[in-house]
């Protein structure tokens, strides 16, 4: 007998547990699309890229804490975002039912590696946009420098993110 499922699910789960990055980069996109003249930054040396790193570094805790909240989702509030997420017009398809204990551990790892690469490929990939984006802004600049600050606070940020979750929740990950 095949095991029906809803294929729209997973993929809530997903998106729920990327909101809170994507939420930061609207954030950003917002704050970037400000003319130079509307910023008033402290008045200490590279104040601006402290501030840059400081910002992407919360991008890079919310990027590196989406295992963490897609687990948390699927095992608390699963069977609400199962009705809430199910779109009443599509059909049941059957899902191929995998025996866990078969996959090896060695492919789950590298998958976890590439997932960790593209969540923090994104995040500098969005900072190296939003430093473009400025560069059309009136009185605004773009530079290595800024992008170097937000490549370095993106990888911060997702280096502390994995090292909590690796403290605190490698049971529950696992």
């Amino acid at each position: 007998m095949r095991n029906f499922s809803l294929p729209s699910q997973g993929r809530c789960i997903h998106f729920l547990a990327w909101l809170p990055a994507l939420l930061v980069m609207l954030v950003f996109f917002i704050v970037s699309h400000q003319e130079g003249t509307e910023i008033h930054l402290p008045a200490f040396w590279n104040s601006d890229k402290l501030l840059h790193f400081f910002a992407y570094t919360v991008l890079g805790l919310c990027l590196g804490a989406i295992p963490t909240i897609e687990y948390f989702l699927s095992k608390w509030i699963k069977p609400a975002l199962y009705k809430a997420c199910a779109n009443p017009s599509s059909h049941l398809s059957p899902i191929k039912q995998q025996d866990p204990s078969r996959q090896n551990q060695t492919e789950k790892i590298q998958s976890k590696k590439i997932k960790g690469l593209i969540r923090l490929s994104a995040g500098i990939l969005y900072g190296g946009f939003d430093e473009i984006h400025q560069s059309y802004i009136p009185y605004r600049t773009a530079g290595l420098g800024d992008f170097t600050a937000d490549a370095l606070g993106v990888i911060f940020g997702y280096w502390i993110a994995q090292s909590l979750n690796k403290r605190f929740l490698v049971s529950a990950l696992d």
